[in-house]
């Protein structure tokens, strides 16, 4: 349970970690509703469909503004804040954001790691529904990956950054690490509906899924 919202997520222990096994959907937000600088969910655009949860962009995933934590603090869009050691960022206490380490490690925990085995991880973690062509996984460890897509933001000359919109669900699942790889775009893990699943880097300005890891 989340004691800042009272709700409540499913967990799961693959290997040595303990994983939320739903996407996180606290709704962290530090100036208006849908800035950039907080986060989203698809009703807040008025889409009825399946709740994914929310979609943080990388400054309000690491807690730029410090609001629960000083690990993620000041790293924003622009800003090279080099992160290190384990950050809570917008997790419940207890819990703290994946950096790409963790990942790997549930990865090689379910043996489908090292890198050039990672297409067999959607398969043993994918849902077994809601993805496009009828293409899920077995979600053999309940760890339940859901093709949320993701949120984007744009520039606009009066208001800066405005929310553009939220993707079409079925064929992504995106999740956001705690590690940094240049001013403009960090580190993400993510998954298709072809079951490949890859560890790459995105814009910062982009929303994406978050799984937290307990401490």
């Amino acid at each position: 349970t989340d004691e800042r919202d009272g709700q409540t997520y499913k967990t799961v222990k693959i290997g040595e970690q303990t994983l939320m096994a739903e996407n996180l959907n606290y709704n962290y937000q530090v100036s208006d509703t849908m800035s950039i600088y907080g986060s989203v969910n698809r009703e807040d655009i008025g889409d009825s469909g399946v709740d994914y949860g929310r979609y943080y962009t990388w400054p309000a995933a690491m807690d730029s503004a410090g609001i629960f934590s000083d690990g993620g603090k000041g790293c924003g869009f622009r800003e090279e804040c080099k992160p290190t050691g384990r950050i809570r960022g917008v997790c419940p206490a207890g819990w703290h954001l994946p950096d790409s380490t963790e990942w790997y490690t549930l990865f090689s925990a379910i043996n489908c790691g090292p890198v050039e085995k990672l297409n067999e991880c959607g398969l043993l973690l994918n849902s077994d529904h809601g993805w496009r062509d009828r293409a899920g996984g077995f979600d053999f460890y309940g760890f339940t990956v859901m093709p949320a897509d993701n949120a984007k933001w744009g520039y606009d000359y009066v208001r800066e950054q405005m929310l553009v919109g939220i993707s079409p669900a079925g064929s992504h699942a995106y999740f956001w690490t705690s590690m940094e790889f240049s001013r403009t775009e960090a580190n993400l893990v993510i998954f298709d509906y072809f079951k490949n699943v890859g560890i790459g880097r995105y814009d910062k300005s982009y929303g994406l899924s978050i799984r937290c890891v307990k401490d």
